[in-house]
């Protein structure tokens, strides 16, 4: 089915883009990620929604366009990469909708690959175990490789530095994922996730108090620097260090879900349990061999098993009844603020369901979290006053930080 295509990957984020695109040619198929965004996917994005749809979707939509309109690339020899999800969530349309529009626009021949969160994506046909397996190691190694970057990068004595030391270290795990020969080769990866810890860790810094600052929000809107205008580098800017969870908690995520619906369906006993259970113990084990490299330099940054971390958020928002994001934000705001950051921004897409059931229960977690400040910012790309409500909400996480005598300045 794709032996003569190009699977185009949006980019949630740009690294974890690169190394799908790689592990995709280990496992012989073309992939890269899509061009950066510009203002003409904007254009191209809206000039086929009604303005109800939620900004991922025109930005998705706009660079699969730019493709076939602008670029020329064959509507027969492309497939675009859409993940799916069975949540409360738009987000289950987009793959849908976007072969209607294609269609609709004469680029019928190109296909929409759609794996679903509903069997925490295991299914993209023959040979995707061995395929998801080498995502899940790069999706983990580029995790811990953006974790050091965060950590440093507002630190560093000479600008750009660290972005280049990441930069390396992500071709250095794109240089195994793409050879067949060492795709599923853990001590390569590994070594090449080293090689790119060690690149960050001869970055010169000069550490000086900053604020840190919790980041949750919509994964593609939180990710995507195109569609969130370049946040991070903006809190950076205004003095603040971020911390930002990986894309493997999202994995994470559907994983759980899926042993809850198997639960559900009475399936205990069943072949697809047996299989999830495989799953999630060999992306343990793997997840564990790569974390251990990164094990001093990430020390003060660890994630938390999802499911002890949702069942922080559960007096505000239950995770077996609201599903998602809104889930996820709610609990992993209560745990940053128990790690001592000084302020919580979520970052999702305006009009974003999760985004607005999490905003409305933000001032209850903030109450019983000493008064933590959490603020939405939410993107459509229209945004003109970004550093002015930066800087104000900076001020509040610096008075936050100030009085409270468990938050230490980093």
């Amino acid at each position: 089915m794709l032996a003569d295509r190009t699977v185009f990957l949006p980019r949630m984020p740009s690294s974890h883009a690169m190394v799908t695109a790689a592990a995709f040619r280990g496992a012989g198929i073309d992939a890269r990620p899509v061009p950066d965004s510009s203002e003409r996917t904007l254009q191209l994005g809206r000039s086929c929604c009604s303005g109800e749809e939620c900004f991922p979707l025109i930005i998705t939509l706009g660079d699969f366009l730019r493709l076939l309109c602008d670029e020329g690339h064959p509507a027969e020899r492309a497939a675009f990469f859409m993940p799916t999800s069975s949540g409360p969530c738009r987000f289950g349309q987009y793959a849908d909708y976007i072969r209607m529009v294609l269609a609709d626009r004469g680029f019928e021949a190109a296909l929409v690959l759609s794996p679903t969160s509903e069997n925490a994506y295991d299914g993209l046909g023959t040979g995707s175990l061995s395929l998801l397996r080498a995502c899940w190691r790069g999706f983990v190694a580029a995790d811990h490789l953006v974790a050091m970057l965060l950590r440093i990068r507002p630190h560093e004595v000479h600008p750009g530095a660290a972005d280049a030391a990441f930069q390396r270290g992500i071709a250095e795990i794109v240089t195994v994922l793409e050879d067949p020969r060492t795709t599923l080769r853990l001590s390569s990866l590994r070594g090449a996730a080293e090689r790119g810890r060690d690149a960050l860790r001869r970055v010169e810094t000069l550490r000086q108090p900053r604020p840190l600052i919790g980041v949750v929000g919509e994964i593609f809107c939180r990710n995507n620097a195109y569609s969130n205008m370049e946040m991070i580098r903006c809190l950076e800017r205004h003095g603040a260090e971020c911390w930002l969870p990986g894309v493997t908690e999202w994995v994470h995520y559907t994983n759980l879900e899926e042993k809850r619906r198997i639960r559900r369906r009475g399936e205990r006993l069943s072949g697809r349990q047996l299989r999830s259970q495989i799953r999630q113990w060999v992306q343990d084990r793997d997840r564990a061999a790569i974390a251990r490299a990164f094990a001093e330099d990430l020390v003060d940054r660890p994630e938390p098993e999802v499911g002890e971390m949702l069942s922080l958020g559960a007096p505000y928002l239950p995770s077996d009844a609201a599903l998602g994001e809104m889930a996820l934000s709610v609990a992993r705001a209560v745990y940053l603020h128990r790690r001592g950051v000084a302020g919580v921004v979520d970052i999702s897409p305006f009009t974003c369901m999760n985004a607005i059931v999490a905003e409305a229960v933000y001032p209850a977690v903030s109450q019983d979290c000493d008064g933590v400040p959490i603020r939405n910012f939410y993107f459509d790309g229209t945004q003109a006053n970004l550093d002015r409500d930066v800087v104000v909400f900076l001020q509040l996480a610096r008075s936050y930080a100030s009085r409270r005598d468990n938050v230490k300045p980093v």
